[in-house]
Order: structure tokens, then sequence, then C-alpha cells
């Protein structure tokens, strides 16, 4: 699997962070552009920028895209269990900090 890079979101959200006020930042889950509450985060999306809701689209088109939730391959692609436990705890000190940063700067939903 190669050498992980030490931070994959934490690091340049902190960035981020510490460059910016909170209030110019959005934070959107990809889960949320491509799942069930799509047309709720990208109204969302649209007020945080200033753009109508009415003016675009609620929907993404993603096309004929080979992604789960793209209908091609809806269950997704098999993965053993050991290497999905070795993701897991390759991004779990990443993860465990972002949430850390978006508690502190009450960045949550």
């Amino acid at each position: 699997m190669g050498n992980p890079k030490k931070s994959y979101y934490s690091h340049p959200l902190k960035a981020w962070l510490d460059n910016f006020p909170k209030e110019q930042l959005h934070l959107v889950q990809y889960e949320d552009l491509v799942g069930e509450r799509q047309s709720e985060e990208l109204i969302r999306l649209k007020e945080f920028i200033g753009v109508s809701v009415d003016g675009l689209p609620n929907e993404l088109d993603f096309g004929d895209a080979n992604c789960r939730h793209c209908r091609i391959q809806p269950e997704g692609w098999p993965m053993r269990e050991k290497v999905y436990r070795r993701l897991i705890e390759k991004v779990k000190p990443d993860v465990l900090e972002l949430v850390r940063l978006i508690d502190r700067y009450g960045m949550g939903n």
C-alpha cells in the first residue's frame, strides 16, 4: 500500500481555518452530494455562495460514471476484509483529527 501521507483532510482544513473565518467556509460531505440528501445539500451550497436556489437544478447528473451511487455497480467494488481494515487504520488518525477540528470550530451539523 505504500507509505501514507500524514494527513488527508485535517491538515488542509486547519490551514483554511487558520487563515479564514469559519463563516467563509462551507464543508460538504461527499455522501450528501451523491445520496438521498443531494437536493437539500445543493440548496444549502447555493445559499452559502449566494446563488439563487431557483436558478440552477437541485440534482447532479453523474451520467454513466462508474461509481457506487451511479447505478452501474451499486453494490460497490469487492474488497477483502484485511485490506478494508488496513485502510481504516491508515486513515483513522486523520479522521479523528478532522472531527476534532470540526467540533472545535463548531462546523458540524
